[in-house]
């Protein structure tokens, strides 16, 4: 089974599901309502048996899970009383963290302190990193003002985003902006990794990344369905 961890408003993944299961894997979803159902266990001395669609699932049968959602935040708990829902989804985090480093199946992309799904960098720290993997990137720069803060954007910049699987990238970007994706994604440790860039300078500058690349997109999906087969 490949099991996706994602949020109750996550617009993309059912569309990625469905490819899977037309090409014949045994695809589900899995959201903060499966973790409220009895039936999990976790321990220090057996597999843990996971709750999916209202039935246990034992984790040897698990083949490869997706983790599309960073944080466990009262929006996803609407089932819970109000008045409960923070503590509830403080306590569905910590489960979550512990039950994503416990398991032995594939896991993409990995949880982190404070993430569920990859690394919870700021703008700046994913700067560095781009940096740090040779990558040319463009200053960050933040800006008060009387509502808060913001960063500062040049006039003109050509968006290109590329999706990196693994050692694969998508997108309409040339091929040295892809290679450079890849290696950000490399150094940040993620297979699963959406980078934007300005191609407009040159060469074109890294701009910023998250862990959610487009699993709607049929090739993209293709490609992670081949990463966990």
């Amino acid at each position: 089974m490949l099991l996706v961890l994602a949020s109750i408003v996550d617009q993309y993944v059912a569309a990625g599901v469905a490819h899977w299961r037309a090409k014949g894997s045994d695809a589900e979803i899995l959201t903060c309502h499966d973790l409220a159902q009895s039936g999990w266990k976790l321990s220090l001395d057996e597999p843990p048996t996971f709750v999916v669609g209202g039935k246990p699932v034992a984790a040897k049968e698990i083949d490869a899970i997706i983790t599309r959602l960073a944080a466990v935040t009262p929006i996803e708990l609407p089932f819970i009383h109000i008045q409960d829902r923070d503590y509830a989804a403080a306590e569905m985090q910590a489960f979550l963290l512990a039950l994503l480093a416990s398991v032995k199946c594939p896991v993409l992309n990995r949880a982190h302190p404070g993430s569920l799904n990859g690394p919870p960098w700021s703008r700046e720290q994913w700067t560095r990193c781009a940096f740090g993997a040779g990558v040319p990137v463009r200053p960050v720069v933040r800006r008060a003002y009387a509502g808060g803060v913001a960063v500062a954007a040049p006039e003109h910049v050509d968006r290109r985003v590329v999706h990196v699987v693994e050692d694969d990238a998508f997108g309409d970007a040339p091929a040295g902006v892809r290679k450079a994706a890849v290696a950000v994604a490399k150094a940040a440790g993620t297979e699963l990794l959406r980078v934007a860039f300005d191609v407009s300078a040159k060469p074109a500058v890294f701009l910023e990344a998250d862990p959610w690349v487009d699993v709607s997109d049929k090739t993209i999906a293709e490609a992670i369905r081949k990463r966990v087969s």
